[in-house]
C-alpha cells in the first residue's frame, strides 16, 4: 500500500506519530524506496510532506532534533535499497528523491485531545489550517502541477497495481503511461537531432576544405559568409523539428498533457547547444589555420638568433662583472633559467600549450562521465573505471558475454525450456551484433577526422554522443534491451580506444608544428656559444668555440650546406692562427661525416 500511494500521488503526505520513527515505518519506508527510486528512473515527480505528531509544539529546538533523526533514518534507508539497484553513485539520501526542505515542508502537530476531561487543543486546529493552506498554494502557484486525468490516474493505478501483484514491479512498471511517454518522446527527438547533427557536420567539413585551400586573404570572409549560411541553416531546422513536434504533440495526447512546455524546452536547449559547438569549432578552426599559415621554422630561426645574441652578451656580463669563477653546475644553472625565461614567453604568444597524454584521458573520461549524468548508465561507468581501471585498460578487446549473461537470463525467464538455448544464443549474437556494428560506425569515422590533428574536445564529444544514442536509443538496441552494465563498457572501451588515436595524433601534430620541439634543436648550440663566451677573454678563443658550434650536426638545420660552409671559411680568415682553424674544422667535419662540406 505504502509502494501504490506513492506511485500514484502527485503529494504524499507522510504522518508519523511520536518524536522516534519505529521500525514497522522504517521497513514500509525501505520497501517504498525501491518504488521511489524507480518514479525517478522514468521521470514521475512526486511531491513529501511531513507531519510529526510531538507533545508540544512550542519546543522547536527538540523537534526539529527529532525531526533530523527521521529524516536520518529515511536517508539510511533509501542508501541501502540505491546500494542493492546499483544507484548507490547517484542517490545517497531521501532529499535526492524528493525535493524535502526540512524547514519549509515538514509540520509539528499537538494531539487534538490530551485527556478524557481536557478539553480540546486550540493550537491543534492552527497548525491544520496553516498545513492545509501550505498545500492549496503550493497547487495553485504552480509549483506543483495535477498531472493526471481520471483516465490516465485509472491507467496508472492499473498499471502499478499489476506490476505489485507479479513482483516485478522495475519491469512492469515502465508500462504506465507517463514513462511510456517520455521514452518515446526521447527516441523521436534524438532521431530529430541525430538528422540535423549530420547535417551541421556534413556543412561543417565542405567549410572546412573550403578554407584549407582558400588563399589566407580570403579565410576571413569565408568565416563571416559560413556564420551566416550557419545561422540561416539553423533557423530553418528549428522550423523542421518544430513543425514535427507540433505533429507529435497532436498525435499523443499523453505527450501533451505531461509534457508540452518540458519537451518545447528541451528542444530548443539542444539546437542551442548544437548550434554554440559549432560555433566553437568555427574560432578554433581559424585559429589553426592562421597558426599553421605562419612560416614557423623561419619564425623559430629568426627568434633562435636573436636568443643567442643575447645569451653571448649574458655570457660576457657574467665574466667580466664576476669577482669569482662560477662553477659549471651553477653556469649551466643561469642559462637553464635563461633559456626558459625567453622561450615560454615566446611560446605564450605564438601558441598554446601541449595538452598531455594523461590530461588528454582525463579530459576523455570527463566528457564520458558528463554524457551519462542523469541516467543509470552513469553509476556502471564509475563502477567499471573503479574496478577495472582508467579508460586506456578498456581499450582492449573484451567478451560481451560477461555483460550480458545476468540480463538474458532475466529476459528468457519464461521461455520454455526447450528453446531455451537456442533464445539464448541468439540473443547473445543479436547484442555482439549491435555492439560491433556500433564500434565500427564510431571508430571508423573518427580516425579520419582525427587524423594528423591536435586533441579537439568536440570531435571527442560528438563521437561518444553518437555512440550513447545508438546504444540507447537505436531501434535494434532497443527491442533487444541491452543491459545497461554492458552499454557502460561499450562507451568505456570507445572512449579508450579514442584517448589512444587521440594522444598518437596530437604527438605527430605537435611533432610538425611545435615551435618547442624546433627551439630544442637550436638549444644545445646556444648553450655551447653561452660556456665560451663565458670561459674566454680572447677573441681567437671564443671564435674557436664558435665555428666549433658551427660544424655541428645539428647546427641551423635549415640552413644549406654550401652558406654553411661561407660561414665557417670567413671565420677561418679572420682569425690570426688561420692554420690551426683550418686543421680543428677538418678534424670536427670528419667525425661528423660530412665528406660534401669536407
Amino acid at each position: 500500500m505504502v509502494t501504490l500511494a506513492m506511485c500514484v500521488a502527485d503529494l504524499m503526505i507522510v504522518n508519523i506519530e511520536g518524536e522516534n520513527i519505529g521500525s514497522d515505518m522504517t521497513n514500509f519506508l525501505q520497501i517504498a524506496a525501491y518504488a521511489l527510486i524507480r518514479m525517478k528512473e522514468v521521470d514521475l515527480q512526486s511531491q513529501c510532506r511531513i507531519i510529526q505528531r510531538v507533545s508540544d509544539i512550542t519546543e522547536s529546538a527538540k523537534n526539529k532534533t527529532n525531526m533530523l533523526k527521521i529524516i536520518s533514518t529515511l536517508d539510511k534507508a533509501v542508501e541501502n535499497v540505491a546500494e542493492a539497484e546499483g544507484f548507490v553513485d547517484r542517490y545517497e539520501s531521501f532529499s535526492d528523491i524528493f525535493k524535502l526542505n526540512v524547514n519549509d515542508h515538514t509540520q509539528y502537530v499537538c494531539n487534538l485531545w490530551s485527556g478524557n476531561m481536557n478539553p480540546p487543543n486550540h493550537l491543534y486546529g492552527k497548525v491544520v489550517i496553516k498545513f492545509k493552506e501550505e498545500i492549496f498554494d503550493t497547487i495553485s502557484s504552480g509549483k506543483l502541477k495535477i498531472h493526471f486525468t481520471l483516465k490516465t490516474f485509472g491507467d496508472r493505478l492499473i498499471a502499478v497495481h499489476e506490476a505489485l501483484k507479479e513482483e516485478n514491479f522495475v519491469l512492469k512498471f515502465e508500462d504506465v503511461s507517463r514513462a511510456n511517454t517520455y521514452n518515446d518522446f526521447r527516441l523521436h527527438c534524438n532521431n530529430w537531432l541525430c538528422d540535423i547533427r549530420v547535417k551541421v557536420k556534413a556543412s561543417w567539413l565542405t567549410w572546412q576544405r573550403r578554407m584549407g585551400t582558400a588563399e589566407s586573404n580570403e579565410r576571413e570572409q569565408l568565416c563571416e559568409n559560413f556564420k551566416d549560411e550557419l545561422a540561416e541553416e539553423m533557423n530553418k531546422y528549428r522550423k523542421t523539428i518544430n513543425e514535427q513536434f507540433k505533429s507529435y504533440i497532436q498525435n499523443n495526447e499523453n505527450a501533451k498533457l505531461f509534457y508540452n512546455e518540458y519537451f518545447s524546452s528541451w528542444i530548443e536547449a539542444s539546437l542551442s547547444k548544437i548550434e554554440c559547438d559549432i560555433q566553437i569549432k568555427i574560432s578554433n578552426e581559424v585559429k589553426a589555420l592562421q597558426w599553421a599559415s605562419r612560416d614557423i621554422p623561419s619564425f623559430v630561426l629568426k627568434e633562435a638568433r636573436k636568443i643567442r645574441l643575447k645569451a653571448t652578451e649574458k655570457a660576457t656580463s657574467l665574466r667580466e662583472n664576476g669577482s669569482e669563477q662560477i662553477d659549471p653546475l651553477q653556469l649551466q644553472q643561469y642559462f637553464d633559467e635563461y633559456w626558459e625565461d625567453t622561450v615560454t614567453s615566446i611560446l605564450e604568444t605564438f601558441q598554446s600549450k601541449r595538452v598531455s597524454k594523461e590530461n588528454i584521458m582525463e579530459e576523455c573520461t570527463s566528457i564520458l562521465i558528463k554524457l551519462c549524468n542523469g541516467n543509470a548508465i552513469e553509476s556502471d561507468v564509475v563502477r567499471l573505471l573503479e574496478k577495472e581501471g582508467n579508460i586506456l585498460t578498456h581499450r582492449h578487446d573484451f567478451n560481451s558475454e560477461n555483460y550480458i549473461a545476468k540480463k538474458t537470463e532475466k529476459l528468457l525467464a519464461s521461455t520454455p525450456f526447450s528453446n531455451l538455448l537456442r533464445k539464448r544464443e541468439q540473443m547473445r549474437e543479436d547484442i555482439t551484433a549491435v555492439v560491433e556494428r556500433v564500434k565500427t560506425s564510431t571508430i571508423t569515422p573518427f580516425n579520419t577526422d582525427c587524423y594528423g590533428k591536435s586533441f579537439d574536445r568536440y570531435l571527442v564529444y560528438t563521437t561518444l554522443q553518437t555512440a550513447l544514442s545508438e546504444l540507447t536509443f537505436g531501434e535494434d538496441v532497443h527491442n533487444l534491451k541491452v543491459p545497461s552494465s554492458l552499454i557502460a563498457k561499450v562507451l568505456l572501451h570507445l572512449c579508450g580506444i579514442i584517448s589512444e588515436i587521440t594522444v598518437k595524433n596530437d604527438q605527430k601534430y605537435h611533432i610538425n608544428n611545435s615551435c618547442q620541439d624546433l627551439f630544442d634543436k637550436h638549444k644545445q648550440d646556444i648553450n655551447l656559444d653561452f660556456k665560451a663566451f663565458y670561459g674566454h677573454s680572447c677573441q681567437d678563443a671564443r671564435a674557436y668555440e664558435y665555428v666549433r658550434n658551427l660544424v655541428l650536426q645539428q647546427f641551423c638545420v635549415f640552413t644549406l650546406d654550401q652558406l654553411r660552409s661561407k660561414i665557417i671559411l670567413y671565420f677561418c680568415d679572420i682569425i690570426q692562427t688561420k692554420q690551426d682553424m683550418h686543421y680543428m674544422v677538418l678534424d670536427y667535419l670528419l667525425r661528423e661525416s660530412r665528406p660534401a662540406l669536407f
